[in-house]
């Protein structure tokens, strides 16, 4: 059987809760029980976000639900409707959407894909999300899960955004270079509701000069190292597209970190190819169980995540 090569990333869950004080968020996995098991029809868990600019207005639900208990498993579906040909738009009438793994090609003979899907896992605080090109990714998927939460919850619950899980080669390469010295970093967008505490800060610092088109800043202290987890913080913010980029870390021996693409907690595999380059569901689920457990296991003395699905800091 044909093989197809899958990566499949790790994301924390970050709760904007801002000014909820002492908000305690509920694992994942009960938060998506409750939500999906009144919405049974893919129409029922249907989401637009509207595009603005570049960016496309992507069409989104999820099927293929299963719930194991301490952990969920769904498949995220997503499309451009102004890309859909009107026979080919998807039903949402039934608990799963029904989609041609058949090849399809457009006017000019170039393959093309009527939607995009993703597996997810969820369990706890994180998520281990299949990576698709052309689905949104995780920041769409941050967008879907923060309407359908408030949808069954409201003002109970606050926004979401999934950011990225720095490996032990990351904190590694900074304990080897005796701590973080100084980090750099730019703002070029106007800060929105949804933009995260360094965004926000840097955009309202950009404001203060009128007609400014962006804004730069360096924290530094030469005498001691500086919070690891806040330019941990720093670095997912510049990684997830909120408007802040061009972070550079500089620890204390000289050298020079300048982004986490490298140093990400993901994992690669093969899994059987169900059609048109679409992995093979049971398959690839499976996987994510498996990616899962290892990460909850010592490696080298070090785990990710606990029992839970907590990571480990």
């Amino acid at each position: 059987m044909e093989q197809v090569q899958r990566t499949v990333q790790l994301k924390a869950i970050h709760w904007k809760s801002g000014r909820k004080k002492g908000f305690k968020p509920r694992p994942v996995q009960e938060l998506l029980h409750e939500t999906f098991a009144s919405r049974v029809n893919a129409e029922d868990r249907y989401f637009v976000k509207q595009g603005s600019g570049a960016t496309p207005t992507r069409n989104c639900t999820t099927h293929h639900l299963h719930d194991a208990g301490t952990t969920y498993f769904f498949e995220f579906l997503t499309y451009t409707p102004d890309d859909e040909p009107q026979q080919m738009t998807p039903d949402l009438s039934s608990p799963n959407v029904e989609l041609s793994t058949g090849p399809m090609t457009n006017e000019d003979g170039d393959p093309v894909e009527l939607a995009t899907a993703f597996q997810v896992l969820a369990c706890g605080d994180v998520l281990l999300i299949e990576y698709r090109s052309g689905s949104g990714g995780s920041t769409l998927l941050g967008h879907y899960l923060t309407a359908m939460f408030r949808r069954q919850y409201g003002d109970k619950y606050p926004g979401l955004a999934l950011m990225d899980v720095p490996n032990a080669a990351f904190k590694d390469a900074i304990n080897r270079g005796g701590g973080v010295q100084s980090v750099s970093m730019k703002m070029l967008k106007l800060a929105t509701e949804n933009t995260p505490k360094f965004g926000k800060r840097l955009s309202d610092t950009r404001g203060v000069i009128r007609d400014a088109e962006l804004v730069s800043v360096v924290f530094e202290n030469r005498h001691a190292p500086l919070n690891t987890d806040d330019v941990i913080d720093a670095l997912e913010e510049a990684e997830n597209e909120t408007g802040v980029e061009g972070v550079v870390v500089q620890l204390r021996d000289s050298s020079k970190l300048t982004g986490l693409h490298k140093l990400k907690v993901r994992k690669t595999f093969s899994v059987a190819d169900a059609g048109s380059g679409n992995a093979a569901r049971g398959e690839m689920r499976l996987r994510l169980g498996v990616f899962l457990s290892e990460l909850r296991a010592k490696k080298d003395g070090v785990r990710v995540l606990d029992a839970q699905g907590r990571i480990i800091k």
